[in-house]
């Protein structure tokens, strides 16, 4: 249902509800007691680009493939930061490892409006 009708369009805004979880490394990290939380996503899949929260800065989609949207998919030396959204089950993760410590986040998502990017004027 949700993947049908993001095939339809090529920008869309993504209300995301779910939990938050940070720990260290290796450690489980139950859902259930995680903090909850929100989020917006606004993707372009023609523009290849994305942002959420403020919008402070828009990405690169890192791939769309294999009924998958990955936002991002970055790794260094520091830690990695991946954020993946599987439209036919409206479901996403975002997991970020910073040093020892994993923050880890996933939900559900709603397709909403694209509202667009902010403009910036220097």
């Amino acid at each position: 249902m949700i993947a049908a009708a993001l095939q339809a369009i090529a920008a869309f805004n993504l209300a995301c509800t779910g939990t938050m979880r940070s720990g260290p490394l290796g450690l489980a990290l139950p859902e259930g007691e995680g903090e909850p939380f929100t989020i917006v996503y606004r993707i372009d899949l023609e523009a290849g680009r994305w942002c959420s929260g403020e919008c402070d800065i828009v990405e690169a989609l890192a791939a769309v493939a294999n009924g998958e949207i990955v936002l991002r998919d970055r790794h260094d030396p520091a830690g990695s930061s991946v954020v993946r959204f599987l439209p036919g089950a409206g479901r996403f993760t975002d997991t970020q490892i910073a040093g020892n410590i994993a923050t880890l986040r996933s939900g559900t998502c709603e397709p909403a409006a694209f509202t667009g990017f902010p403009i910036r004027v220097a």
